[in-house]
């Protein structure tokens, strides 16, 4: 999955992206939101987190499988 222009520009995707088909798996789009919720309420910025980029690689991966 490539990263639109918005998502580069530091803009997150929003939620029908990837209900839409952009994520392979919707299970990893619900997992992504959810932990992006809890780093958020710990005052910490959710993009680029690097536990929110393994799961996007985890559904690269599964596009590519």
């Amino acid at each position: 999955m490539s990263a639109p222009a918005s998502w580069s520009a530091g803009v997150p995707f929003p939620r029908a992206t990837y209900e839409g088909g952009g994520w392979s798996d919707g299970r990893l789009g619900q997992a992504y939101d959810l932990i992006a919720a809890v780093i958020e309420d710990r005052g910490e910025k959710s993009f680029g987190h690097p536990l929110l980029s393994e799961i996007e690689a985890m559904d690269a991966e599964r596009a590519i499988a």
